[in-house]
């Protein structure tokens, strides 16, 4: 059919005209098989396909670079990973348009198969970190060495455990362990090389205690021990296997002041640094029970860090009971804890 003349302006368009022109439009120029042809870049469909192709390559790259930087860009990993698995099932799904429904329905199925098995076992894997915290509340006999604590009448105990029940390996454990009352010592229980735990003097960096003798006009450096504390302490584990625990001990007390108040040079306390008190004596002092108060009543600890599993960074902040199970059991037949 001939095409229709516009005594206006150039031959308007004849749908029934394979190849007649009409005026362009956003470049386009003609109309063949259903599909808009540029002069350059072929069907709008295969441009489509071909950004498509583009930004699946770009969103593997940054991928791969987010891969580098785990854990610590591990949502933007996961995003990246989910828009990359989109672009190439879309890919392939508008590849795949002159073989039928049936098999352009395998990319979108493949790729929901994908994206589940990585939901499950990667970006949504449980990476909890167990806690349990007990105390015996009972009195250990006079000069008793309990995991290196030779303990007093004074104090009372906490233990605390860790424990990762995940199918992953855990790195880089470092958390603040405080419990409500001051605590003398704190040692690890599980024989764990790679675990520490020590006392948590920050932002107590350095401290120098000296003595001015008059007679030789000398200055003689005193060392110190920091015997108590409410600043908690520090427990460090690079790498805590999976299915594994560690446990550890801490003594708690409570300070007597009058005690501190007789030897105002050998004994000082409470130091108030930021929200922690500390008390410290001459190494030289005997570290001996008139050092206590009555032995302190435990409750709760609170546990603030982080840790790395499975290429994510987790964190902590919880206050968690302390249970006193066996002292219950045994206060329930009648008997005093002694041991």
């Amino acid at each position: 059919m001939p095409s229709v003349t516009n005594r206006l302006g150039p031959p308007m368009f004849s749908p029934y005209s394979r190849n007649a022109q009409g005026p362009e439009l956003f470049g386009v120029a003609s109309l063949d098989r259903g599909y808009f042809m540029d002069r350059n870049l072929g069907t709008i469909t295969e441009q489509i396909i071909g950004y498509l192709r583009a930004a699946g390559i770009l969103s593997s790259l940054l991928s791969a670079v987010s891969l580098v930087l785990l854990p610590y860009a591990f949502r933007y990993f996961v995003v990246l990973v989910y828009a990359t698995i989109a672009i190439w099932v879309a890919d392939a799904f508008f590849e795949l348009h002159d073989y039928g429904l049936v098999y352009r329905l395998i990319p979108i199925v493949v790729g929901l198969q994908i994206v589940l098995i990585f939901s499950l076992q990667f970006a949504f894997a449980t990476l909890s970190l167990g806690q349990n915290a007990w105390s015996t509340d009972g009195v250990y006999r006079v000069g008793a060495v309990v995991n290196g604590i030779r303990w007093s009448s004074k104090f009372n105990d906490i233990h605390l455990t860790l424990i990762n029940s995940s199918d992953y390996d855990y790195t880089d454990l470092d958390l603040l362990v405080t419990p409500a009352q001051p605590v003398v010592a704190g040692v690890m229980v599980t024989s764990e090389p790679t675990c520490s735990i020590v006392r948590e003097l920050f932002p107590v960096t350095s401290f120098t205690l000296q003595l001015w003798r008059q007679q030789t006009q000398t200055r003689e450096d005193i060392p110190i021990d920091w015997f108590l504390s409410t600043g908690g302490f520090r427990v460090r584990c690079p790498f805590l296997p999976a299915h594994s625990s560690i446990e550890m001990l801490l003594a708690l007390a409570n300070a007597n002041q009058q005690t501190l108040n007789a030897y105002p040079n050998q004994l000082a306390g409470p130091w108030g640094v930021g929200k922690a008190n500390y008390w410290y004596r001459w190494q030289t002092f005997p570290m001996t029970d008139n050092l206590f108060d009555a032995r302190p009543t435990v409750s709760t600890v609170t546990m603030v860090g982080k840790y790395i599993g499975f290429f994510r960074r987790k964190t902590i902040d919880m206050t968690i009971p302390v249970a006193t199970p066996m002292a219950s059991a045994l206060d329930k037949m009648g008997k005093t804890p002694v041991k």
